[in-house]
């Protein structure tokens, strides 16, 4: 997690003033007493209210807590952001948070359909404590070797089909809040009606709500959802930039913050 944690420090400290003044915002919204921490309970109110009820656990909250303090302060805060759009996963056996190398079921891919892969921490993989199979068969394969995989296959794709390596461009009348996986473009999403947008993390789905929310609450929702605007728009605007100077350009513009 402290490796995390410096991720997160190091996406912050290289953002604009102005997603750092929007980070910063966003924590204090959070910070419902004003004692520049976020307790286990602002935290749990987070989670359940942005559609990550399966991630309350308190073992997850005691992760996050590097400094064993029993609260969260700013930067423990936004290595739970950056868990969070980076798509991290949780062992899909012992449920713990899985902060380092992981195992994915090579089945769940080839399967596709929309369905979330198994995941498997070091520990579960090694003890085999998952009975989990296609046909018979149990397959996994460890994200770093899964990431370069991809970029062999994508590659590959690119090579053959040079014509279609263009933007995308959706209709107007797209929903503001759709959002698209670009086939030609690794691990970037596309948000209509914004094109071409390169984000090396997926951006968190929008959980909408019937409930009633909360005056206190209300302050801290709106924070998060300046912030993840704010996210989106420099990420096309570094991925306009990126299409006159070239694709490494373009990557080293992405950013989670």
């Amino acid at each position: 997690m402290e490796e995390l944690m410096e991720i997160a420090k190091a996406y912050y400290e290289k953002s604009s003033n102005e997603h750092q003044k929007l980070a910063r915002d966003f924590f204090y919204a959070m910070d419902h007493d004003g004692d520049g921490k976020i307790d286990q309970k602002e935290f749990i109110e987070f989670l359940i209210d942005e559609g990550y009820s399966q991630i309350t656990r308190l073992s997850f909250f005691r992760q996050l807590d590097l400094d064993g303090n029993g609260t969260l302060d700013f930067y423990e805060v936004m290595t739970l952001y950056y868990i969070l759009k980076s798509g991290r996963p949780f062992c899909d056996k012992c449920k713990m948070f899985i902060p380092n190398t992981y195992f994915t079921c090579v089945g769940c891919l080839e399967d596709g359909g929309g369905v979330s892969s198994v995941h498997l921490c070091l520990p579960c993989y090694t003890a085999q404590r998952c009975d989990h199979t296609h046909n018979g068969l149990s397959r996994y394969v460890d994200n770093y070797s899964l990431l370069e995989v991809m970029r062999k296959a994508n590659l590959s794709t690119a090579k053959s089909r040079p014509s279609q390596l263009v933007s995308h461009y959706p209709s107007s009348s797209a929903n503001a809040n759709h959002c698209q996986w670009s086939q030609y473009a690794p691990n970037a999403w596309n948000q209509s009606p914004i094109p071409s947008q390169c984000n090396l993390y997926p951006p968190i789905a929008p959980v909408y709500h019937q409930t009633y929310v909360l005056p206190e609450r209300q302050r801290w929702k709106l924070a998060f959802q300046a912030l993840e605007a704010a996210v989106h728009i420099g990420a096309y605007a570094g991925a306009q930039a990126g299409a006159h100077a070239g694709v490494a350009a373009a990557v080293g513009t992405c950013s989670i913050l």
